[in-house]
């Protein structure tokens, strides 16, 4: 998980859909409001929709194309 340019934070994905995600982060990492999430060679952007605690929920924005 990270912003473009910034350096990966790791996190745990507790929920998905097709059209989001619900994401645990680490106590020292505050998520941007806007991101990058990387899962099983996948990247996709992604928009924090609401806040709980280390908790996140985030909508797609779109998809990037599978990694090599």
């Amino acid at each position: 998980m990270a912003q473009p340019g910034a350096p990966q934070h790791y996190c745990l994905v507790i929920d998905t859909s097709d059209g989001g995600m619900r994401v645990s982060t680490s106590h020292d990492f505050e998520v941007p409001n806007q991101f990058i999430l990387r899962l099983s060679g996948e990247e996709a952007t992604y928009k924090v929709v609401w806040r709980k605690g280390r908790q996140v929920g985030a909508k797609l924005v779109s998809r990037a194309s599978p990694r090599a």
